[in-house]
């Protein structure tokens, strides 16, 4: 166990130069960087709020007032939110948290809207629903 101990201090004490490059490199870029991560979180924060207002009666939420998450709560009592979520996955090819992964019971999913591929995710979602609907 110490040689394991050792091993890791050895590999992890610090960062190789090609990270720190890297990591200064971000850095003095951060205003470009940082104004591209808020115009995408905006964007998708603007779709994800007519997502919910279009099916409000599935869920109700509250936007996030920091970061890039929020944890809507799914209002139908005949299915929890880990088999939506398995369906979901299976039929539209979007992956949600269901709210038993963070122990926050069945009825709430977790959301990301950072990333880029979030407009597509939300209309396969938006279609499964609508298609569900219609059957």
């Amino acid at each position: 166990m110490q040689r394991l101990v050792a091993f890791k201090d050895y590999t992890t004490i610090c960062s190789s130069a090609p990270s720190e490059i890297l990591a200064l490199t971000g850095l003095r870029a951060r205003d470009l960087i940082l104004a591209r991560h808020h115009e995408r979180i905006e964007r998708n924060l603007g779709l994800l709020t007519g997502f919910m207002v279009k099916y409000e009666a599935l869920f109700s939420w509250n936007a996030p007032l920091a970061g890039t998450v929020c944890f809507p709560r799914f209002k139908p009592d005949s299915i929890g939110t880990a088999e939506f979520c398995r369906i979901v996955r299976e039929e539209a090819g979007v992956l949600l948290a269901p709210s038993r992964v963070f122990d926050y019971g069945e009825r709430h999913l977790r959301i990301g809207v950072g990333r880029e591929s979030f407009p597509d995710a939300l209309l396969r979602l938006s279609t499964f629903l609508t298609s569900r609907r219609a059957s």
